[in-house]
């Protein structure tokens, strides 16, 4: 299998095409590239504009459109594909086997026909787990989703392994936990947390769902690092756990979040005012195959990537300057 990329370096990668360029993941990944030294050029292909000025060429509109997708590959003539573009619940079911399942099938196809040597990283998620009991999971734990966003995901892992064997091409999948970080979008708890808390809702007025959960969260910036990594040096048609291999408990992620926003009172209040869900209890993924990949991970302070995600949606005032600003106000 054609592997132009060698696993030791990025200095022979000349161009990158990036999907969803535009989205949360997307901004983070061509901030990541274009850090790099050398930087590659960097091609984006989705439906949201580049907002960082750094790419350098971009095509915008669906990547079920073949014309503009084989116009962006024929351009960039890439070594590395990242895949981020794809549906996120609460799309309806039809979009999600759209985007993600058929957005697939259309990039991998044209790769074949455009850039067959391209390595691609193509972006998935725990939700393809499913219920997995009080463990960190492996990427050799069964696959049971019980979301229709799980089930669209798998089925896409399913086939990029199966294109990766049949046609030759060097596909690897990052199944990527619970991701967070600066310029999020309200759409998960940490960006429904953050975004509350900027818009000025009190600790107990606060609704985000079930606090009892547990999830393994990532920084995106890390999230990005570890899909280059990958790109470069993943086992075509393997499955990688990109996580931190921590369960951490909602309730107590969001009381950090609280005390950093100094809103100290009134935890116990909001935990009570939180409403359920039907997600599941536990999600936590064993980073252990990747570690092994890269000769171990190193990771954010997860404190810190809080401070810095709840100050990107200009929410964060210290909780040592709030009491003093209580305190002077009380003088």
């Amino acid at each position: 299998m054609s592997n132009p990329v060698p696993a030791s370096t990025a200095s022979a990668v000349r161009s990158v095409l990036v999907t969803g360029h535009g989205g949360f993941s997307g901004l983070h990944c061509v901030e990541f590239l274009a850090g790099l030294s050398p930087r590659p050029r960097i091609v984006g292909l989705g439906r949201a504009a580049d907002r960082t000025g750094l790419v350098d060429a971009e095509y915008v509109g669906p990547i079920a459109d073949r014309d503009l997708l084989l116009r962006a590959l024929r351009d960039a003539q890439p070594e590395v594909v990242i895949h981020l573009a794809g549906a996120l619940p609460p799309a309806p079911a039809a979009e999600l086997w759209a985007d993600n399942v058929g957005g697939a099938f259309h990039l991998l196809d044209a790769v074949q026909l455009c850039c067959p040597a391209a390595r691609v990283l193509v972006v998935g998620s725990a939700a393809e787990y499913g219920p997995t009991g009080r463990q960190a999971v492996d990427e050799r734990h069964a696959s049971q989703p019980v979301s229709e966003y799980g089930r669209s995901k798998l089925a896409q892992t399913l086939l990029c392994q199966s294109l990766s064997a049949e046609r030759g091409l060097c596909v690897v999948v990052a199944r990527a936990f619970n991701l967070f970080g600066p310029g999020m979008a309200a759409n998960t708890v940490v960006g429904v947390a953050c975004s509350q808390l900027a818009a000025g809702t009190p600790p107990d007025a606060l609704r985000l769902g079930r606090l009892d959960s547990f999830r393994d969260f990532l920084d995106i910036r890390d999230a990005v690092a570890l899909y280059w990594q990958l790109a470069l040096r993943g086992e075509p048609g393997a499955v990688y756990n990109v996580c931190s291999g921590r369960a951490r408990q909602v309730g107590d992620v969001i009381d950090v979040l609280l005390g950093l926003h100094g809103a100290l009172p009134g935890r116990d209040q909001a935990r009570a005012r939180f409403v359920s869900s039907d997600d599941v209890d536990y999600s936590c993924g064993d980073p252990g195959k990747l570690a092994a990949l890269l000769g171990g991970l190193a990771l954010r302070d997860f404190e810190v990537s809080l401070r810095e995600t709840l100050d990107s949606f200009g929410a964060f005032v210290p909780a040592s300057e709030r009491m003093l600003a209580g305190a002077m106000a009380s003088a």
